[in-house]
């Protein structure tokens, strides 16, 4: 049966704009949908604008090929403090 998690993915807008479409492709596929999105008021904060994507009830462990995919494009290509996975 497994345990089932809650998965979220918070990320900065140019990452989200940096996506590969792998990545994409992943995120669609795991059910991940767009559930909040940060729009500075003003253009001297943009580097603050991001994107909040969550799914739920799914099989989330280290050894599935696409989440480990979608962590290695994440580490390789964005810097960690532009992104975070949170489970629960």
């Amino acid at each position: 049966m497994g345990i089932r998690s809650d998965v979220a993915i918070a990320m900065k807008e140019y990452v989200y704009e940096n996506l590969s479409p792998e990545v994409r492709k992943i995120l669609e596929e795991w059910g991940f949908e767009e559930q909040s999105r940060y729009e500075p008021e003003n253009e001297a904060c943009l580097d603050d604008a991001g994107r909040l994507f969550t799914t739920s009830s799914v099989k989330w462990y280290s050894g599935y090929e696409d989440v480990v995919a979608l962590y290695k494009h994440m580490s390789e290509a964005h810097d960690e403090e532009d992104w975070t996975f949170l489970l629960r």
